[in-house]
C-alpha cells in the first residue's frame, strides 16, 4: 500500500517526491545545460524544446526565462516534465 500512496501523491496529487536524487553543478550555467547535464534530458536542444512547451519548473513555478542562470549557493528543486524532479545545489567553482 505505501507505494500506491506515494504514486497517488506525485502523479494524481502533484506532490514532490521526499527523496529526490541530489545534483551539484556549478553556478552561472544556462538552464539547457543544467538540465542536460543533470540528465533530465537528452541534449541541450532537447532542454530548449521543454522549456518552451513549459514542462520544465524550478521550485514549482514554470519557467519561461529561456536564458535563466543558475544562481549561486542555492537549492532549488529541478522539475522536466512530469515524473522528473531532482534536487540541485549550485556551487561557485573557483
Amino acid at each position: 500500500m505505501h507505494a500506491h500512496e506515494k504514486f497517488v501523491e506525485q502523479f494524481q496529487q502533484g506532490m514532490i517526491p521526499e527523496d529526490l536524487e541530489e545534483v551539484q553543478l556549478a553556478a552561472g550555467m544556462k538552464i539547457a545545460n543544467v538540465i542536460k547535464e543533470a540528465g533530465l534530458a537528452s541534449s541541450t536542444s532537447d532542454a530548449l524544446r521543454m522549456i518552451q512547451q513549459g514542462a520544465v519548473k524550478i521550485d514549482g513555478e514554470r519557467l519561461t526565462d529561456m536564458h535563466y542562470v543558475l544562481p549561486e549557493n542555492r537549492e532549488i528543486i529541478l522539475q522536466a516534465g512530469k515524473r522528473r524532479f531532482i534536487k540541485l545545489l549550485s556551487k561557485v567553482i573557483i
